[in-house]
């Protein structure tokens, strides 16, 4: 697994990804670049996610001979990157591997396309079905289009983020919701048994029910006003180089997490960050792939 973070204001997009990548059924992790520049002539980046290859390619085969590829004209919008990539990826992959069973590849594509002054970013999880490239549309944030300012977006493992910006793991989050409603309908079922007899259990029922929806609601609307409002208040005013800062932050806490945990280490190793914007493009805050690959060969 991985984890992968995008943070997106009006003025940049960020995008962090740790370098982990898992061996099964054996365990053993090793450092992947997982983050990468989509054109060499473009504002845009993408990073992946889960199976690393697709009919039996590296996706890294695919990205850089795209980025490579001077034929291939430059895309009016992220979405139509998205698009033209993909279509890259069937052309390439042809006489690869057929089958399925390799489970599905995550793909973030985020930056500017040709037209587009504010950032987009779309997101794809990709599979292959009947020897078929196939592509279901899982983020799509469109500055311009939605009238966006911020946005913090994690994929893969992301609780950790997610209790950054919410203030609470979203696990116990749905504890906390399932065992309320049940405590509520186990009272609401003691209460019914001490009165006389009488139409009641169903009147409390719904009583019961109806409070554990507000409490439901109450929380969520804390939530909003007291974690994630002021986080993403400050992800709007951030400039790019605390955005970066911010994003690997994230990263690093999630690996932080998972190396004092009991289960495998799936996230960790160097985390590599990259800034895009429309007018400098995409430049690499923290460049930690040619350390590894230097290390690597000696």
């Amino acid at each position: 697994m991985t984890a992968e973070i995008a943070l997106m204001n009006n003025k940049a997009v960020v995008l962090a990804a740790d370098s982990a990548s898992t061996v099964s059924p054996i365990g053993k992790v090793y450092n992947a670049d997982k983050l990468f520049r989509l054109r060499n002539d473009a504002p845009i980046g993408i990073m992946v996610y889960a199976n690393a290859e697709y009919a039996g390619i590296p996706w890294e085969t695919f990205i850089k001979t795209y980025a490579a590829d001077k034929s291939r004209e430059e895309q009016s919008t992220v979405l139509e990157y998205v698009g033209d990539f993909l279509d890259h990826v069937r052309k390439l992959s042809k006489g690869g591997e057929t089958g399925e069973g390799g489970g599905y590849s995550g793909i973030i594509v985020a930056g500017f396309g040709k037209i587009e002054l504010r950032p987009t970013l779309v997101a794809v999880r990709v599979a292959q079905e009947d020897d078929e490239l196939v592509a279901q549309l899982n983020e799509f944030k469109d500055f311009e289009a939605d009238d966006l300012r911020n946005e913090l977006l994690p994929f893969a493992q992301s609780e950790m983020v997610h209790r950054f910006r919410d203030g609470i793991d979203p696990e116990l989050l749905e504890i906390v919701w399932s065992r309320s409603a049940r405590d509520m309908a186990s009272f609401a079922k003691d209460v019914s048994d001490l009165l006389p007899t009488g139409d009641y259990d169903d009147k409390i029922a719904k009583l019961a029910k109806k409070r554990a929806k507000r409490f439901k609601k109450r929380l969520k609307r804390h939530i909003k006003k007291n974690y994630r409002t002021p986080i993403v208040k400050m992800i709007r005013s951030l400039p790019k180089e605390e955005l970066a800062d911010l994003a690997e932050s994230l990263v690093g806490m999630t690996a932080l997490k998972r190396r004092v945990a009991p289960e495998l280490e799936t996230v960790g190793g160097p985390i590599d960050v990259a800034i895009i914007t429309k007018g400098d493009g995409f430049v690499w805050y923290k460049r930690e792939a040619d350390h590894r690959h230097r290390t690597q060969s000696r």
